[in-house]
């Protein structure tokens, strides 16, 4: 018969808390060395990109100076205060925007953020970029703009443009004066009472729905209704493709 001690059953349970202990601290150490094997990890990716930001900053045949940013609020057609910008490209170069702008209450408080962009830009033209945030307790805000060569070329040299104003209504006409075919003819519409900004809307400009075209020869108008007097309006015309 197999008999077993008192002693033997300490000795076993014992042997079995160390190995019970050993293997918990196995545990603590795999999970410490992965930790910091992500740490690093985490360091190493935030340098690089810190140093591909630079690189690409030292790189870049563009800067801040390139650019002149005319900043307007107004109210939009929720009643809420609304931002617009509209950037100026002063550059030699056809560029691509995008901004992010902040909003904030009179006393400081967070309300959030809202994105736009504006594609080709061509040397000496102006874009829009409208930011709405449904609060009508916005009060300012601050933008980031970022910036790049553009992606795809700008067909605005082909594209004739004119507008013209009866009451409240603005049409603006867009004619393809070239070869090729013109896609996202766009125009940004701004009205005002004196100096003061009190409306603003764009639409792309097609005889083609499919594809935002206007075909070689092609003329399209467009009718940009507000509903409502103004004293004067600014229309800003781009083209991508």
């Amino acid at each position: 018969m197999l008999r077993k001690s008192k002693k033997e059953d300490k000795i076993r349970k014992e042997r079995k808390e160390e190995d019970i202990f050993t293997f918990s601290l196995s545990r603590v150490g795999i999970v410490l060395l992965l930790l910091l094997i992500f740490g690093i990890a985490v360091m190493i990716y935030e340098n690089q990109s810190e140093l591909a930001e630079e690189e690409a900053a030292e790189n870049s045949v563009l800067s801040d100076d390139d650019f002149t940013v005319q900043e307007y609020t107004y109210i939009d057609e929720q009643s809420c205060p609304a931002y617009l910008l509209v950037v100026t490209n002063n550059s030699d170069y056809t560029v691509d925007f995008e901004c992010n702008t902040d909003a904030y209450e009179e006393d400081g408080t967070y309300i959030g953020v809202s994105y736009n962009r504006i594609k080709s830009v061509e040397p000496g033209n102006s874009g829009c970029m409208s930011f709405e945030f449904s609060s009508a307790d916005s009060d300012y805000f601050e933008y980031t703009l970022y910036y790049e060569e553009a992606e795809a070329p700008s067909s605005a040299d082909i594209l004739s443009a004119s507008d013209e104003q009866e009451g409240s209504t603005v049409t603006v006409t867009c004619e393809n004066m070239g070869s090729a075919l013109i896609k996202y003819a766009r125009a940004d519409v701004l009205i005002f009472n004196g100096d003061t900004l009190i409306g603003y809307n764009s639409s792309y400009v097609y005889e083609s729905s499919d594809d935002c075209s206007i075909s070689s020869g092609g003329c399209v108008s467009y009718d940009f209704d507000f509903n409502y007097d103004f004293t004067d309006y600014i229309v800003y015309y781009t083209c991508q493709y």
